[in-house]
């Protein structure tokens, strides 16, 4: 499947099958990474909104498939990606899962 402009093989619900309607790729939102892009225009995101919690911090980030949340580590809210950051999101296709669009 293609998923933030790169190929990925991940395991899939019986009923999703290939070239069906399409379906939802579930990653949940701890098993994904951001790392911010110097190069201004590069990326597949932008940091919306960061929201501190403690532990974590949940960024909204939009994609050119939508608006995704992504938890990362909360240890210090002062190193958390600022709004408007131009990010990479990777995840480990190992733990993303693929689901019916019904």
């Amino acid at each position: 499947m293609t998923a933030l402009g790169r190929q990925f093989t991940v395991a899939a619900h019986p009923k999703v099958t290939a070239g069906g309607t399409g379906a939802y790729l579930m990653v949940r939102p701890e098993t994904a990474r951001l790392s911010a892009v110097t190069d201004a225009g590069t990326g597949v995101g932008v940091v919306l909104r960061s929201t501190f919690h403690g532990p974590t911090i949940d960024y909204e980030v939009e994609t050119t498939g939508g608006t995704i949340t992504v938890t990362g580590p909360g240890v210090d809210p002062r190193g958390a990606l600022a709004e408007g950051t131009n990010v990479e999101v990777s995840f480990d296709p190992g733990r993303a899962y693929l689901l019916t669009q019904d």
